[in-house]
């Protein structure tokens, strides 16, 4: 508990050692925040500041209407029959069991407070029943509301944080949600190549975003050498 505290990595082992609390209570003094400001008011007490975090993200992710342009006319890429019957297969045991073994196990944990370390080391015991669960998500289309619950937890940006924009968010899901993921993730890697434009560089396997910055000076370079345009 101590290791998953302290964030150490690079040490191997987990003995309980001075180090890892030495290492934690170092964390919490650079996480520790005493009070905030909200709208130009200090708050100060815990209540205070609870309120003014929830009420900071309640109105960041609150619905907005705005008006969302329609895309018709444009000719989107299309998967073949057989590519669209591969991304609805049922879940293999190897491709669970790949999903969990490629998932790091020292990640912060999740509302259940396990890692996935806990899930890779008994997995001979467990195995059976998260493989029931990640079948029963593909038949009924859907998980228990209770598997979506996550931690948000507030990382410090700089080191004296004064205001809730001082602060990033993440959220720590559990690990049945993190594997069932994976397993989504790594069936739509085999199509993506196929579904995304050739126009879109950056997140999408083998391309890489400074390509669009090479073929746009290279256009730019011609556009000077021919004098086309402005640059006439």
């Amino acid at each position: 508990m101590w290791r998953q505290k302290s964030r150490v990595k690079w040490l191997e082992g987990d003995k309980n050692s001075k180090f890892f609390h030495l290492m934690d209570n170092g964390r919490k003094r650079v996480n520790y925040f005493g009070d905030l400001f909200f709208d130009g008011v200090k708050c100060v007490s815990h209540q205070d500041v609870r309120r003014g975090v929830l009420q900071h993200f309640k109105d960041l992710f609150k619905k907005v209407e705005w008006h969302r342009p329609r895309l018709r006319g444009l000719n989107f890429k299309r998967l073949s029959a057989e590519e669209r019957e591969g991304l609805e297969t049922d879940f293999s045991v190897e491709e669970v069991w790949r999903a969990v073994c490629n998932c790091d196990g020292n990640k912060a944990p999740g509302p259940d407070g396990l890692t996935l370390s806990f899930i890779q080391a008994n997995w001979e015991v467990i195995g059976d029943e998260f493989l029931r669960f990640m079948s029963e998500f593909h038949k009924d289309n859907a998980i228990v509301k209770n598997m979506n619950k996550t931690f948000i937890a507030l990382v410090p940006k700089c080191g004296k944080p004064k205001s809730i924009k001082d602060f990033g968010p993440i959220s720590l899901v559990g690990c049945m949600y993190k594997v069932l993921a994976k397993v989504l993730a790594n069936r739509v890697t085999k199509v993506m190549n196929k579904i995304i434009g050739d126009y879109q560089m950056a997140f999408v396997k083998d391309r890489q975003v400074l390509d669009s910055v090479v073929i746009a000076e290279e256009i730019v370079h011609k556009w000077k050498r021919d004098k086309v345009g402005e640059f006439s």
